[in-house]
């Protein structure tokens, strides 16, 4: 009985304990600054990039991307399947990655022949572009528009808009909702969303967007309407005003 007790109490420490001491105050709060700054001075990596509460890091093979929250556990980035891809790409592909760059909320990998991968936080929504024709050594963005450089100074300018992969899939969007507060926002007019809309959605009309500007900046804003048109323009504007973490979920019918 005693050994059952101790072996109980040493569960609930594990349970209430832990999370304080990486979530929690004193001395031993979770510091993602810290953690950055850690892994990038280690050396262990080609490139280091904060990626919304986590670090991304180039591992020395440069064919595989990682992530991590607290530095102890890591998740490599898959990139075997693409929502879209200007390339022919199989489970056997790989890519030589020569850069990673963060812009607002996505990652933009720099590889060989010319091709940028998206990651976005949809695992079903990456998307590959191949946009020069020399191997890119460095992306920089500046003014709404990417900077491509080759390791020789070769140089392909790239609208930021064109690069970033807007969508987010109808099975993600319950998870954003739940975890990170999202906002589901039908674009649809009144009479359409009366009719009949999906569980947990707001209705504001397209031609009434600029309504979003009651929403703090920080909030995650998802857009649908009946086909995805009307909801790829709010996010476009949301975008614009100030927002950096905007999709379009499509028609409102793959969410009821």
């Amino acid at each position: 009985m005693k050994t059952t007790k101790k072996f109980i109490c040493i569960v609930l420490m594990v349970i209430f304990c832990l999370p304080a001491m990486a979530f929690g105050g004193n001395d031993m709060a979770y510091d993602k600054e810290k953690i950055y700054e850690t892994i990038k001075n280690s050396g262990d990596y080609l490139d280091v990039a904060r990626w919304l509460d986590y670090t991304v890091v180039l591992n020395k093979d440069r064919k595989t991307v990682s992530y991590t929250f607290l530095g102890s556990v890591w998740i490599d980035i898959s990139l075997e399947l693409f929502e879209e891809s200007d390339i022919e790409v199989n489970s056997q592909t790989e890519f030589v990655i020569n850069d990673i760059e963060v812009y607002g909320d996505q990652i933009y990998l720099g590889c060989d022949g010319g091709i940028v991968i998206v990651v976005t936080e949809c695992q079903k929504c990456y998307r590959l572009k191949k946009v020069c024709d020399f191997d890119i050594y460095q992306i920089h963005f500046n003014g709404g528009n990417a900077e491509i450089y080759s390791k020789e100074g070769e140089k392909n300018l790239v609208e930021a808009d064109v690069l970033r992969q807007n969508k987010i899939a109808a099975s993600e969007v319950a998870g954003k909702i739940v975890n990170d507060g999202a906002v589901l926002i039908d674009v649809r007019d009144r009479a359409d969303f009366e009719a009949k809309h999906a569980a947990n959605s707001v209705n504001i009309p397209i031609d009434e967007i600029e309504k979003i500007g009651e929403y703090s900046k920080d909030t995650v804003l998802i857009f649908c309407c009946y086909s995805g048109v009307r909801a790829e323009k709010a996010v476009k504007y949301a975008l614009e005003t100030g927002f950096e973490r905007a999709y379009n979920a499509g028609s409102y019918e793959d969410l009821l």
